[in-house]
């Protein structure tokens, strides 16, 4: 139900000075005299307000009980601004719509749309369980506010411009749909469940300060982070040349996850940085997730974090310093003259020489003191291990060498080639002479678990010549299970 004025949707005081005609659904009101009006409903009956006594005759309310001129203007001013005993949305064109302020602060926690950007003049506004609309993230927003979001709230087709926004409120969750952040100071979020921000912008904004605890934050998709151009005209906050677009400070709590998809960061300073993460900061395993996320501009891209890091999931990750994740390591031996000593034959042992560490690294670390592939991982995987070799012995023809993959248990204080052997990646070479090598390849599917350590087996079947292996490439791949 709705009063309207002229076909407009208004809010209006029920007094001979500014009606001349009204209607209410089907009712039309209309001035017969100075000192009544008469009201016509669809049935022709008719009731008068007499502008004296303030006294209706002919209507009443659901109890039967006869409106008065003031209680009959307070029902119609309720559905002209959406007042809460009706349940609809209250439409702001103007700060006067809002709830008048007390001692400075504005709190809204109803249904709200915005037609119009609202300047709050600097003055404190807490949204306690408020729904908000606007009516373009362009035309209608919040200008110059301290923002508290002190309790489960969503904000949805806003701009924010001048703003500082403090979301505080254990266990709310809020949601943040195409808004677009234009000059503001940080979102800081203290505490809360969930926050998703949806295809939003900050533009010349400092961003995201994630200082408390939260269960997860969600930026997905289109969420993007950047420098105006001047002829946009937007003002830039105290603390943009050096800001962090998404910050993870070192009291921070995740109890979850945070993911960024499908979204963009520009730094247009060198000093800025688009997601700095605090040593200190809690997160569990593998849920910082970026996916599908572009880095740009001068600054830099990741600091604190990157894609090898336990903590981290980065997927299709582009630009800056950023490293997808990935779960692979590796470790090379070259042109090696070191003979593995051979006492008994048949017996296993590990092979002797010096590897170096592979080219890429994640989740794996390289033990140069027992020339061993490491993993660090908290997670257990199952691994794809593969070692293509060139093996030689120090004396003899037609020598028949073994070779073997060993992984070393964390729980294990020694290696022990019998123990460590992973009898699937039996392989053998016979070599025909001393100074011909032979080439052969070690592999098997196998479950590791952080601490574990890979490394390579020989044994000669013949006798008791010494072996070396000259090239070896040992790789530990993740499988795709």
């Amino acid at each position: 139900m709705k009063l309207t004025k002229n076909g407009l949707f208004v809010a209006a005081e029920f007094s001979p000075t500014n009606i001349s005609q009204y209607q209410y659904e089907s009712i039309s009101y209309s001035f017969i005299g100075t000192d009544s009006v008469s009201v016509n409903v669809i049935s022709n009956s008719k009731f008068i307000i007499n502008l004296f006594t303030g006294l209706i005759s002919g209507i009443t309310d659901v109890n039967d009980t006869p409106y008065t001129q003031i209680s009959l203007n307070a029902f119609f001013a309720s559905f002209s601004t959406g007042g809460s005993n009706t349940g609809d949305l209250i439409f702001v064109d103007n700060i006067n719509k809002l709830p008048n302020p007390v001692l400075g602060t504005y709190t809204l926690n109803e249904s709200y749309f915005f037609t119009e950007k609202i300047d709050f003049g600097g003055a404190n506004v807490v949204l306690d369980n408020a729904a908000i609309i606007g009516a373009s993230q362009e035309k209608a927003g919040i200008t110059n506010a301290n923002v508290t979001a002190s309790s489960t709230s969503s904000v949805n087709w806003i701009r924010f411009d001048e703003c500082d926004i403090l979301i505080d409120a254990i266990g709310g969750a809020f949601d943040l749909t195409k808004n677009n952040f234009y000059g503001c100071g940080y979102i800081t979020i203290q505490n809360a469940a969930n926050i998703i921000l949806e295809t939003s912008a900050f533009i010349n904004s400092l961003g995201i300060d994630l200082v408390g605890t939260i269960d997860s934050l969600v930026l997905s998709p289109n969420c993007i982070f950047r420098n105006a151009d001047i002829s946009e005209g937007i003002p830039i906050p105290v603390g943009y040349d050096t800001t962090n677009f998404v910050n993870i400070a070192s009291t921070a709590v995740i109890n979850r996850r945070i993911r960024v998809q499908d979204s963009v960061f520009s730094t247009s300073v060198a000093t800025q940085k688009a997601i700095n993460f605090e040593v200190g900061a809690s997160i569990p395993v593998e849920s910082l997730i970026l996916k599908t996320v572009s880095f740009n501009g001068i600054g830099t891209a990741l600091n604190g974090i990157n894609g090898g890091d336990d903590r981290a999931s980065f997927f299709e990750v582009k630009g800056g310093n950023s490293i997808n994740s990935a779960t692979i390591g590796s470790m090379v031996m070259k042109d090696n003259t070191v003979a593995t000593v051979v006492s008994f034959q048949d017996d296993r042992y590990k092979v002797a020489g010096t590897f170096e560490a592979g080219a890429v690294m994640q989740r794996f670390q390289f033990d140069a003191v027992n020339n061993a592939l490491e993993y660090t991982s908290v997670v257990p995987r199952t691994f794809i291990i593969q070692a293509p070799f060139t093996v030689r012995n120090d004396s003899g023809s037609n020598v028949v060498i073994g070779s073997y993959l060993g992984v070393k248990k964390a729980a294990n204080l020694n290696f022990d080639p019998d123990i460590d052997r992973i009898s699937e990646s039996e392989q053998y070479t016979t070599n025909s002479n001393s100074t011909r090598p032979d080439a052969g390849t070690c592999q098997a599917v196998v479950t590791l678990e952080q601490g574990d350590k890979i490394y390579l087996i020989t044994q000669n079947k013949k006798g008791a010549q010494d072996i070396i292996h000259e090239f070896v490439n040992l790789i530990a791949q993740r499988a795709a299970i």
